[in-house]
């Protein structure tokens, strides 16, 4: 049961921090590099791996969701408006369009992207695997983080500290980010 906590913890965090992102291109249409449209629901893989329902799975992601917003509001690194915002989240959109930009920046499908995390392989090993060497891989996924904080500061969204601080925990993690390995058991294995 730890091994799916973490799982949906470290999916929840990423959903998170993408969270802000999403939020600000709700309207607007024209991205940069706009990633192709999901073709997996993340929460749907979440389920059939770990043997949980999807409403488990959403009810998960929310109580996290509340969790992260209390802390970041008592620690100040959030406003009232930006806590209320990610209460209220689905996370499942946010998800699926994560997995679709790491799958463009690695070159792998989502599918085999998601299975091949859930079976304890990193990414820097899956794009390997697929011809995408570890440092182009970070260099896809920093400058697609640096243009959606760009984005989010021009459009009031995100403050300048906030945009360094994701920008500064996301690069100085990096390389843990992309040779993490988090295989994700079925709850039966519990």
């Amino acid at each position: 049961m730890r091994v799916i906590k973490l799982a949906l913890a470290v999916l929840v965090v990423a959903g998170i921090a993408g969270a802000v992102f999403w939020g600000a291109n709700r309207g607007d249409s024209a991205r940069a590099q706009t990633p192709p449209a999901p073709t997996v629901h993340v929460e749907d893989l979440v389920a059939q791996k770990s043997g949980l329902s999807v409403d488990t799975v959403r009810k998960l992601e929310t109580a996290a969701l509340a969790v992260a917003a209390d802390k970041g509001l008592a620690k100040g690194t959030l406003s009232v408006s930006q806590a209320a915002v990610i209460r209220n989240l689905a996370v499942g959109p946010i998800l699926d369009e994560l997995l679709a930009s790491t799958a463009q920046a690695s070159g792998v499908p989502e599918a085999d992207l998601f299975n091949g995390l859930a079976n304890g392989s990193s990414l820097a090993q899956l794009a390997q695997a697929r011809g995408t060497p570890p440092s182009v891989l970070k260099t896809k996924l920093a400058a697609a983080l640096q243009a959606e904080l760009t984005k989010l500061q021009g459009a009031g969204v995100l403050q300048p500290a906030q945009s360094a601080m994701i920008s500064l925990g996301f690069t100085s993690n990096l390389d843990k980010i992309i040779t993490a390995t988090v295989p994700l058991k079925s709850a039966q294995h519990y």
